[in-house]
């Protein structure tokens, strides 16, 4: 299985890649333009020009693959490290070394035999949660994909330059298409305006424009709010969302079955 990490202006700064263990990175590309694929000392694939934002790559990835990996591939945003849970008890570890998350990735190849989308339990509440997976949830910046087992004429996520990943996560859903998030480990990261990313191109007026489209295709399980912000950019006010994600899948399952 193949891995493709997203980057844009952080060719000195990759923290997924440096978190992960070496037999994953044999097979992990990182994906960004041909002015960055040269100065990266790990193995590149450069997006061709059309490429522009986050969600015209996630949209580019995974028609990648479909063409090139039997429809199974994992995308990851490049500022992530992962914790480990403590089995039987409600804590989270530092993994001792990467070859310690290695059933993390496992994990993960097993559960898309089954499962289009699946994810890793933010940091966030994450060491409470059953193990060694709970269904229908929020995955962000880590979506392993079995295209096979999309929705046929399932639509591109590249509507907008931000927020492909929910798109993807609610378009699956509301269609009552499963996922799964691993509890096993847990996924954290970088602060949402850190430099390089799509932080470099999003601005309040875009975030705003984002949530308030994914509140209109998918209403009514997902609610625009204004949340209090700090360190992100936004003056401390952003748009944001709350998403019903059972809610959102037993109504799309149900629609489905009909």
């Amino acid at each position: 299985m193949n891995y493709y990490i997203m980057t844009k202006g952080r060719v000195n700064k990759q923290i997924t890649l440096d978190h992960l263990p070496d037999k994953i990175k044999e097979n992990t590309f990182l994906i960004c333009d041909k002015t960055e694929a040269l100065k990266h000392e790990h193995q590149t694939i450069h997006a061709p020009s059309s490429v522009i934002d986050y969600s015209t790559k996630m949209q580019w990835i995974i028609d990648m693959i479909r063409e090139r990996d039997n429809g199974i591939g994992v995308i990851m945003d490049d500022d992530l490290w992962f914790d480990i849970r403590i089995q039987d008890k409600e804590k989270l570890r530092k993994p001792k070394n990467k070859d310690e998350l290695l059933p993390l990735f496992e994990q993960l190849e097993q559960l898309l035999i089954t499962t289009p989308l699946v994810g890793v339990h933010p940091r966030q509440f994450g060491h409470a949660k059953p193990l060694p997976y709970v269904s229908n949830g929020k995955i962000v910046c880590l979506q392993a994909i079995n295209t096979n087992l999309f929705p046929s004429n399932f639509p591109a996520v590249d509507e907008f330059p931000i927020l492909s990943d929910v798109r993807l996560n609610c378009g699956l859903l509301s269609r009552g298409y499963e996922n799964k998030l691993i509890t096993n480990f847990v996924v954290d990261w970088a602060p949402c305006m850190a430099e390089g990313g799509c932080s470099s191109y999003r601005d309040y007026e875009m975030q705003k424009k984002g949530c308030e489209m994914l509140g209109n295709m998918f209403e009514p399980f997902l609610k625009v709010v204004k949340k209090k912000s700090k360190n992100d950019g936004f003056n401390g006010e952003r748009y944001d969302f709350n998403v019903q994600w059972k809610r959102m899948y037993a109504e799309g399952l149900s629609k489905r079955s009909i």
